[in-house]
């Protein structure tokens, strides 16, 4: 019951605070360095991971900034 719950919401924060201190040690990638061919693409079709909706037109990536 509640112990149980307590438990989870205490697994739940460490692995919260671990990503937090993990994400503030990540280092930007230069898209042109890492995949020049992604980063001089165009007129992509790509879509973004998470937003496909079936009744919705589909969320594209077109291209990334230079």
């Amino acid at each position: 019951g509640e112990r149980c719950l307590e438990h989870a919401w205490d697994l739940y924060y460490k692995v919260l605070q671990r990503l937090n201190r993990q994400l503030r040690r990540l280092e930007p990638l230069d898209l042109a360095q890492v995949s020049p061919a992604l980063h001089t693409a165009a007129d992509l079709v790509l879509a973004v991971p998470g937003t496909y909706r079936a009744d919705q037109p589909v969320v594209c990536i077109r291209g990334f900034k230079r």
